[in-house]
């Protein structure tokens, strides 16, 4: 579901907070992205709320030639994304399983390809060998958590943690 900006002014909610408010639902994944920059969101009866500082920072990702490469607060260094991808794994397979299911990963051919192909496709990994990115998704997706945090599969982590961020950032930005 892509989103869209429902005022252009901002809101303060009961703690005081400046909050931006979009036509979009976060899910369970977007709430970490949101935590992980630093901000706060929640859902509400009209789609959502996001922290003022997070929104401004997705709107950063957004506004980046290099999208999450441009280096992003919790989205900078291995350690951080590393650990984004060991905690909310669960919640990154889903996410990937669902752009599978809707068609945003497939061959040339157009046959739908599993999640680990679809971590192959990401653009900040296609300069690496494909059979090492292969095996290091597959370990990342449905392999032990403590091979994530060995720091053994920093890259495919990495691009994960990247990719949730970019998503979020472009579906709040109607998917541009």
């Amino acid at each position: 579901m892509k989103a869209t900006k429902k005022t252009a002014g901002e809101t303060a909610n009961e703690n005081g907070a400046q909050m931006r408010s979009y036509d979009y639902t976060l899910t369970a994944l977007d709430l970490a992205v949101i935590r992980q920059l630093g901000g706060k969101g929640r859902n509400t009866a009209e789609g959502c709320e996001i922290s003022e500082d997070a929104a401004e920072e997705l709107a950063n990702v957004r506004g980046c030639s290099c999208g999450a490469a441009g280096g992003f607060a919790g989205f900078t260094w291995y350690s951080d994304t590393r650990e984004f991808a060991a905690a909310n794994r669960k919640l990154i397979v889903a996410r990937l399983r669902e752009q599978v299911d809707e068609g945003l990963f497939t061959e040339e051919n157009g046959k739908p390809r599993g999640v680990i192909g679809a971590v192959m496709m990401f653009a900040c990994l296609k300069d690496e060998d494909p059979a090492v990115i292969e095996e290091e998704a597959a370990r990342v997706l449905f392999g032990p958590l403590k091979d994530i945090r060995s720091g053994d599969l920093d890259i495919v982590a990495n691009a994960l943690a990247w990719g949730a961020l970019e998503d979020l950032a472009s579906a709040l930005d109607g998917g541009k």
